[in-house]
């Protein structure tokens, strides 16, 4: 058995970058950068008043200023202030020529043409380029793009933005027992549920999945199904048919239609079966039918993989590992790297604390749906007791 860690490294050296192109900027939600994105102005491009007031020389200060115009925002006052001259000015509004200080409305008081002002201090003003200055990189390649970066490059003029395509990944699941979730069960058989969590992960982690179907224990009508995956996706998730048993048909499909296995099993609980292989036109992963199983090890194996598809970094495509306290002891684990489904609450200090879910069997779907972190514990990890630390990797809002 390979370690999670060598099984994810070679995996991800098997795994190259989906092609970049331009889209909208409207369009990129979800992206991940296929170049830098470069500013086309300053923020602000002007200096512009921080505070509803009057535009001032300082030197002109205290004294009665005589009212020349006005600058709004989006309406600059055309000239330059002159001495003993003021303007009116308001907040985001760009200053006139030779200002160099705001007094704020509430400390003047005006008398018609004349305001009598206080003495002022350059102060109130938003200078050119506080924010980025034009040609000045705001995300660099590899990063997602959410709400706010989405606002920062369209604040830059960055429209359109160069994006790598959305990974296609075709999810498919094998076993004669599953059945569609709106059909009748029959006898031995249960409803087919992983697919519809993988797409869900695939799609929150900026992938295009499309469930391929429900495939029967049948070598040569999986091998051609993959086969023909392989040809239209950028990669290949199957699920189940991956243990030894005799109905466990994945691997032997895969070989049957030119693939290399290359890995074979991995010494990770839940999801030991998990295996990954090298097939004409696309990379298949591998993952077991139990619904922890293949939730669990997607996070560990099929998010790094995307997250490089999308471009980012393979060194920074590993889970990020957390710190956290438990709140109850755990017992001694065996010779497996092993991740456990737990909640994780912040408390008063800013820590975690993790709280094991003990239903830990791998066929239950209910604590995976409560889950909001794994708690991973190396092979040979000793019993822990309340208030041990322990590493977490956080399952939502991951990058």
């Amino acid at each position: 058995m390979m370690s999670v860690d060598e099984a994810r490294a070679l995996m991800l050296r098997e795994t190259y970058p989906t092609g970049v192109q331009a889209i909208a900027l409207e369009n990129a939600l979800g992206h991940r950068l296929g170049a830098d994105a470069v500013a086309r102005i300053s923020q602000p491009p002007f200096d512009a008043s921080a505070m509803d007031g009057w535009a001032v020389r300082c030197a002109d200060t205290p004294g009665d200023l005589r009212i020349i115009g006005e600058s709004a925002a989006g309406r600059p006052f055309d000239g330059a202030l002159g001495p003993d001259e003021t303007v009116r000015i308001f907040t985001g509004a760009e200053l006139p020529q030779n200002a160099d200080g705001i007094v704020i409305q509430e400390n003047a008081k005006r008398d018609g043409d004349i305001v009598r002002m206080p003495a002022a201090k350059p102060a109130h003003i938003r200078k050119s380029g506080i924010d980025f200055r034009a040609g000045e990189t705001v995300r660099t390649a590899g990063q997602r793009l959410d709400g706010a970066a989405m606002a920062l490059l369209a604040a830059a003029g960055c429209d359109p933005v160069q994006t790598h395509a959305p990974p296609r990944v075709a999810v498919i699941a094998t076993g004669d027992e599953l059945v569609a979730p709106s059909d009748e069960l029959g006898a031995g058989q249960i409803y087919e549920s992983v697919s519809y969590g993988l797409s869900g992960l695939i799609k929150s982690w900026g992938g295009a999945p499309q469930r391929a179907g429900r495939l029967p224990d049948d070598l040569m009508q999986t091998a051609d199904a993959i086969k023909l995956a392989c040809t239209k996706f950028d990669l290949v998730v199957t699920i189940g048919g991956a243990s030894v048993g005799d109905h466990d048909v994945v691997k032997p499909a895969v070989q049957a239609m030119g693939g290399e296995i290359l890995v074979y099993k991995i010494g990770v609980k839940p999801g030991k079966p998990t295996w990954f292989a090298s097939c004409p036109g696309a990379c298949v992963l591998g993952l077991p039918g139990n619904p922890a199983s293949a939730l669990v090890c997607a996070h560990l194996f099929l998010k790094p993989m995307l997250d490089v598809l999308q471009g980012k970094a393979r060194a920074d495509a590993n889970p990020r590992i957390q710190i956290g306290v438990l709140d109850t002891e755990l017992s001694a684990i065996g010779d497996r790297e092993t991740y456990l489904r737990a909640m994780a609450t912040p408390n008063a200090e800013g820590r975690f604390i993790a709280s094991p879910l003990l239903r830990d069997d791998s066929s239950l779907l209910t604590p995976m749906a409560r889950a909001n972190a794994l708690i991973r514990r190396a092979p040979g990890s000793p019993a822990c007791a309340a208030g041990e630390c322990v590493e977490l990797l956080l399952l939502n809002g991951e990058d």
